[in-house]
């Protein structure tokens, strides 16, 4: 999985998959507004990755898979963080 970097127009590797694997879709941890019990360095800087085979991937900043989540029978077709990041959605095709 490749991102464009606009800055320095070039492509750049974010993360290697197994060629197994095929996204549906993507989603960036939101921001979390500090307080005096969290510090930025602790927030998450995470990516969901919704796939083909009914997983999603919680994929760090750094391209490292920290969790795949067998989370349908189906193909997830979408994943989205909450405002708050205390849950996370995804669904399937019924």
């Amino acid at each position: 999985m490749k991102l464009f970097d606009i800055l320095f127009v070039r492509l750049v590797q974010v993360v290697s998959l197994p060629k197994e694997t095929f996204v549906t879709g993507i989603h960036w941890c939101p921001p979390v507004a500090s307080n005096r019990r969290t510090s930025s360095s602790s927030q998450l800087e995470l990516f969901v990755l919704a796939c083909v085979d009914g997983k999603f991937l919680l994929v760090s900043r750094l391209g490292r898979v920290e969790k795949t989540v067998d989370a349908h029978k189906g193909a997830v077709l979408g994943a989205r963080w909450s405002s708050d990041t205390t849950a996370l959605l995804t669904c399937k095709k019924e």
